[in-house]
């Protein structure tokens, strides 16, 4: 296992990417990787936890057992690869709003 040792830096344009209005319905996203990124920081503001999974095209989703699950209200860096789709499922219903961002960048 590869541990990151290096403070984040975001890549690209420094925005995050926000997944809006997700519901216990999978949700495809369409996302760009910036080149010189080497991880990514997932912060789920959520009041439940949410899986992401990268997906082959928009037509192929996230299940409750497939996926990473991101506790409610955390935020974690992990490594990446260079997904083109994602989908995000919550695995309860949300009180409230629900966008999950997601920041790449290098270390963390």
């Amino acid at each position: 296992m590869t541990v990151l040792s290096t403070p984040f830096v975001r890549s690209g344009t420094g925005d995050p990417i926000i997944f809006d209005g997700v519901t216990t319905t999978p949700k495809q996203f369409a996302i760009t990787k910036p080149a010189d990124a080497t991880s990514y920081r997932f912060v789920n503001p959520c009041n439940v936890d949410v899986r992401i999974r990268k997906v082959g095209s928009m037509q192929e989703s996230v299940t409750l057992i497939t996926g990473t699950r991101f506790l409610a209200r955390s935020s974690e860096t992990l490594g990446t690869s260079a997904p083109t789709f994602v989908s995000i499922i919550a695995t309860a219903t949300p009180t409230t709003e629900c966008n999950p961002e997601l920041q790449y960048g290098r270390g963390g």
